[in-house]
């Protein structure tokens, strides 16, 4: 138990604090009377306590917990992030959290986190410090590691996505009848280590609408693991469009691997960087391949 002024609270917790159990008794000088004295946990303390202040003129008191909700972390729902501990069920927690709040940016500070794979939802982006080193990494084997099915309107940003040899497709973009995939930016995001292709284009084949279209990456990396394997291959997606401004795909450099293996749609790359193919940069079966700009190795 312990006895303080609301104005002056500091130094009151310690190692052996509960904060959902311990209570204060405080003196409150906002009230008057002997309503001025009264319990608090430590916990509500925390939450309600005026404890910061933005710098400027016109700024107002807010709770330190209201302030820490500007910003939805990885590591709030338990992510480690230590390259060991598999954070697949925390990241999906946090995913989930942010899509039903209606949508947001979840942040994943430095660490390697280890995921067996994870399908996506609309209006949540997934912001790193840097694609060197906030990395999500894949732990199982399977057919794709990172899965975008029906969804729009995410941005990523400074971020790294591993196949880590273990998945087939580092990233899937899947549309059924009916649906769409559309609207996102891609900024200075790094996928690598697929078995097979590090993009993969598909949909459930007839009818119309079920779009894969307006991708864009902005200075990103794209490459695959496997020296036979393409890093975007489309397979029979309707309305596909995908822009490249800037940034590098690259094929391992042996075998027969094409950078871009498109059968419809539309890709096109400015100032794109096309490396490491020792046959052929880019196949085209009806789709359009359009490049301004840039270089091949």
């Amino acid at each position: 138990m312990a006895h303080a002024q609301l104005s002056d609270l500091t130094a009151l917790t310690g190692a052996n604090t509960d904060v959902d159990t311990d209570i204060l008794y405080i003196v409150d000088d906002s009230l008057t009377g002997l309503s001025k004295s009264k319990s608090i946990t430590v916990k509500e303390l925390i939450a309600n306590t005026p404890s910061f202040i933005q710098s400027g003129t016109g700024a107002v008191a807010r709770t330190a917990q209201n302030k820490m909700r500007d910003v939805v972390s990885v590591k709030d729902f338990g992510a480690v992030g230590d390259g060991v501990t598999d954070d697949t069920a925390k990241i999906e927690a946090a995913d989930l959290a942010v899509s039903t709040a209606g949508g947001g940016v979840l942040f994943f500070p430095r660490g390697t986190y280890m995921v067996s794979s994870v399908t996506r939802r609309s209006n949540v982006s997934w912001l790193g410090e840097s694609h060197n080193v906030s990395i999500i990494k894949c732990n199982t084997v399977g057919a794709a590691f990172i899965t975008f099915q029906n969804i729009s309107r995410i941005s990523d940003r400074d971020i790294q996505f591993d196949g880590n040899l273990k998945a087939n497709v580092t990233w899937k973009f899947a549309a059924t009848v009916g649906n769409s995939c559309t609207s996102m930016l891609f900024e200075h995001v790094y996928l690598t280590g697929a078995l097979v292709d590090t993009v993969d284009l598909v949909d459930s084949g007839g009818g119309s609408g079920n779009d894969i279209s307006h991708l864009t990456f902005l200075q990103s990396y794209l490459r695959s693991a496997a020296p036979s394997n393409s890093q975007i291959k489309n397979s029979a997606a309707n309305g596909l469009n995908i822009v490249f401004l800037g940034g590098i795909i690259s094929a391992p450099g042996a075998g027969s691997p094409y950078n871009i293996d498109l059968q419809t749609g539309q890709v096109t790359c400015f100032e794109t960087f096309f490396a490491g193919s020792t046959s052929y940069d880019i196949q085209s079966n009806g789709g359009q391949i359009k490049i301004y700009g840039g270089r091949t190795e």
